[in-house]
């Protein structure tokens, strides 16, 4: 009896590793380095619209004078028309990011009500006026696709 569960254990740890190796080879660009396409490309892609920029999810505590209370996640994208401003965000990467995830800690401690659901126009419009001072300009429209309160 145990041989037979020595076999299912060894067959089952066979499968789950070629299983895995196969999805990591997949998961490996072609070329040497990662371009901002791949990279992009790595997001989750709402429409294939070459004006919609994809970004990472941004998450922050919810703070309460007690403590932590839970965290708020968002998802979201930028719809950015112009194909110049596109590369601008490209360079800026990191800097913009940074931008929205302040304001996404910020309205987490200050703006969100204990027991209350997030407020995604209050939410949109401090990350759009984030988005907006670090482009220097106007031109590329937030879109939050996903909005979760966990609760702690």
């Amino acid at each position: 009896m145990t041989t037979i569960l020595r076999r299912s254990l060894f067959t089952g740890l066979a499968i789950g590793a070629g299983a895995a190796l196969a999805g990591q080879a997949a998961a490996q660009p072609s070329s040497g380095g990662a371009t901002s396409e791949d990279l992009s490309r790595s997001q989750q892609r709402l429409t294939s619209a070459a004006s919609f920029v994809p970004l990472p999810r941004a998450t922050a505590p919810v703070m309460t004078r007690f403590g932590p209370r839970g965290t708020l996640v968002a998802e979201m994208c930028l719809d950015v028309p112009e194909a110049a401003l596109r590369g601008r965000i490209t360079a800026i990467g990191p800097r913009l990011r940074d931008a929205m995830r302040q304001a996404l800690a910020t309205y987490a401690s200050v703006h969100l009500r204990p027991g209350a659901p997030p407020d995604a126009d209050q939410l949109a419009r401090m990350m759009q006026q984030s988005v907006d001072r670090s482009l220097g300009q106007a031109g590329a429209r937030l879109l939050i696709t996903d909005l979760i309160l966990q609760q702690a």
